[in-house]
């Protein structure tokens, strides 16, 4: 019981659970830090504490030994509020730095193979993402994201290194990252719930988009292809392809700090014809181009502030992403949010 095992275990406490077999230990003859093992361990209802003060709990584990290679398989490991289930890796005792190669490491359908290397309280890694079809409903519940609520289907994929201790490894991460959404709805997400709200008051659109505290957003695709880089994600592109609203972005989220640094094409319907054809004199200057509003989304991720930019205040790299994506020609409107006389800024 974990009595026992914390008794066996330098520097370690287990809070409870067993751990059972016929499992062996000894210094390698001619390697002063290697070490060989033989025999099987079984544990059951595990949890202990890294060096970073972070709990790990584990369902169940079973641990193979044959000379410096240790084969892991585990079932419902968790740590803060993630769970991982099933878990499949290799430990490698051969060399000077313990190296863990992860075969299977599934995160609510998403699998994350990949290396780990263990030097003290510090990790490196080389980790592949890789998730297709995912149910977004069921992805966004195991995650617990509760603040984002939508449907569809979730394809993503990408690759993350870092070297870090491990409370740290977030904010050394490198590597890309590309995430499509398809074919569903949003019910409840704060970035496009405040982005809809100034949208909707804007002279062009006046109520025409959805109220997501009311009715959900449709959506045929939301593509995303970024990097993450020092503990940001960068978000080369952003691409929504919505039944009342297609938009196109670029900027930032901090994933340490937990704040978004965004700006967005937003053109509410497909044509200027369909938007502003009870504006008189617009249509006749904008017909047969596509209506953009710029807009900016700046602030914490939980509470974002939105705005609707200058067309002179928009970022060149950004105008650059709109001529290559939008097909058809651009106009940005420069709207208001109907207040004073009405006279657009």
């Amino acid at each position: 019981q974990h009595e026992s095992v914390n008794a066996l275990f330098v520097g370690q406490e287990f809070g409870k659970g067993r751990m059972e077999g016929d499992f062996s230990v000894k210094r390698h003859e001619t390697k002063p830090s290697g070490v060989l093992a033989t025999g099987q361990l079984k544990g059951s209802n595990l949890a202990f504490t890294l060096p970073s003060g972070d709990e790990i709990a584990i369902d169940q584990s079973v641990l193979a030994a044959t000379g410096d290679q240790l084969e892991v398989d585990l079932s419902k490991l968790s740590w803060h509020d993630l769970t991982w289930d099933p878990v499949s890796a290799r430990l490698d005792l051969s060399g000077d730095k313990p190296e863990i190669r992860v075969a299977k490491a599934n995160l609510c359908g998403l699998n994350a193979p990949g290396m780990w290397t263990i030097d003290g309280e510090a990790l490196t890694l080389d980790v592949n993402l890789d998730g297709k079809a995912l149910d977004v409903t069921t992805f966004y519940r195991c995650v617990k994201r509760d603040q984002v609520k939508m449907t569809g289907t979730l394809d993503l994929s990408g690759q993350v290194s870092g070297q870090g201790r491990f409370n740290e490894l977030i904010a050394v991460l490198q590597g890309p990252l590309n995430v499509t959404f398809s074919n569903g709805t949003i019910q409840q997400d704060k970035v496009l719930a405040r982005t809809l709200e100034v949208l909707n008051v804007t002279e062009i659109v006046k109520g025409r988009l959805p109220n997501l505290s009311s009715e959900a957003f449709a959506y045929k695709k939301i593509t995303l292809q970024g990097e993450f880089d020092q503990g940001k994600l960068l978000i080369r592109k952003l691409e929504m392809d919505g039944e009342t609203l297609d938009a196109l972005g670029e900027g930032e989220i901090d994933l340490v700090e937990k704040r978004v640094d965004l700006e967005l094409l937003a053109a509410p319907f497909q044509t200027v014809d369909t938007v502003v054809k009870n504006i008189p004199g617009v249509n006749y200057l904008m017909a047969g181009s596509l209506v953009a509003i710029p807009v900016s989304i700046k602030g914490p991720l939980d509470d974002p502030q939105v705005k609707v930019m200058s067309a002179s205040s928009i970022g060149s790299s950004l105008l650059r992403l709109g001529e290559r994506t939008i097909k058809s020609p651009l106009k940005l409107i420069e709207t208001f949010t109907p207040q004073g006389d009405g006279r657009k800024q």
